[in-house]
């Protein structure tokens, strides 16, 4: 299933200051996943592909060369990971957190793509 949204990392949102807009801006990230997938439910078994957007200075053969080819730099595979987990998990009965225990796998990979968005692939 594919989801026409940016990919970002989950961020810490326990600092003030300098983080305070990464984490509005990851907290509308997760909305919008949300609001994208209403009535998704996550599985026990992920597979995620991120596709990342490559450079606007690259050159037309550069992008030719690396379209689909693995994205090797920030951000980690592991934050996108989170972040698409914190959007999808339901939340703790504790209000504290989400409850993504049931999940005991988890693929992922990240691409280079002429756009950037995500796919959740049906194990």
């Amino acid at each position: 299933m594919r989801v026409n949204i940016k990919p970002m990392g989950a961020v810490r949102s326990t600092q003030n200051g300098y983080w305070k807009p990464n984490v509005r801006r990851y907290q509308q990230y997760k909305n919008d996943i949300r609001q994208a997938l209403p009535n998704y439910e996550l599985t026990e078994k992920v597979y995620l592909v991120f596709y990342l957007e490559m450079p606007k200075s690259w050159s037309e053969k550069k992008k030719v060369l690396m379209d689909d080819k693995p994205h090797q730099q920030k951000p980690d595979l592991d934050n996108l990971i989170k972040g698409v987990l914190d959007a999808l998990a339901p939340v703790r009965a504790s209000g504290k957190g989400v409850d993504d225990s049931h999940v005991h796998s988890i693929r992922a990979e990240k691409l280079w793509a002429r756009e950037s968005y995500f796919e959740i692939v049906e194990l």
